[in-house]
């Protein structure tokens, strides 16, 4: 796997956020969908190392980023990585931005995008609200990336939030390690 700025798949725990045998799996994961999608505006709510933002930027490397994070997962832990991840995305010359607010903080996200990528708070009613922000500020031919679906606080989250608005969702699952699942925004014709 050659991604530019990616940590080698043997570094910590702290830097990568998720056990070993996940690492590569999830990095490929991330990388191909972009690759995929080829998007051109990119927001992820959750930035923490800027592992995913890697993936996504190396895919489509002229995409315009904005992270968004509230560094609560590097102050619990007593490290400092969610700015150096953002500086690592600078030297790479990538265009990108870093907004550092609690998502719940917000009613909507600061543009369209036609790529979104959650990976913030697990709890129920924290997933459920950075899902809705998320889909009001997809294009209509967008892509929600939504992580940690392995975890069924998250998907009690995504169903709450997605279940008013359509029952025909486009939707996938990727069994990378954490549980991905990938909806579109155009629904599906029955």
């Amino acid at each position: 796997m050659n991604i530019p700025g990616l940590p080698p798949i043997d570094a910590p725990h702290s830097i990568w956020g998720m056990d070993s045998k996940y690492r590569d799996g999830y990095a490929q994961s991330k990388y191909q969908l972009a690759l995929q999608y080829r998007p051109q505006r990119i927001c992820e709510i959750g930035v923490y190392s800027g592992i995913a933002a890697r993936c996504f930027l190396a895919a489509s490397p002229s995409a315009d980023y904005l992270g968004i994070d509230n560094k609560e997962a590097e102050s619990s832990q007593g490290i400092s990585i969610v700015e150096e991840a953002y500086q690592g995305l600078l030297d790479l010359g990538y265009h990108a931005r870093l907004l550092v607010i609690d998502s719940q903080q917000l009613t909507e996200l600061p543009g369209q995008f036609d790529f979104i990528h959650v990976d913030g708070n697990h709890a129920p009613q924290c997933a459920q609200h950075d899902v809705e922000i998320a889909w009001k500020s997809l294009t209509d031919n967008g892509v929600l990336l939504v992580d940690d679906c392995h975890n069924m606080q998250v998907v009690v989250g995504v169903a709450a939030a997605l279940n008013p608005l359509t029952d025909l969702l486009n939707w996938s699952y990727y069994d990378e390690g954490v549980g991905t699942m990938v909806i579109h925004k155009n629904p599906r014709v029955r």
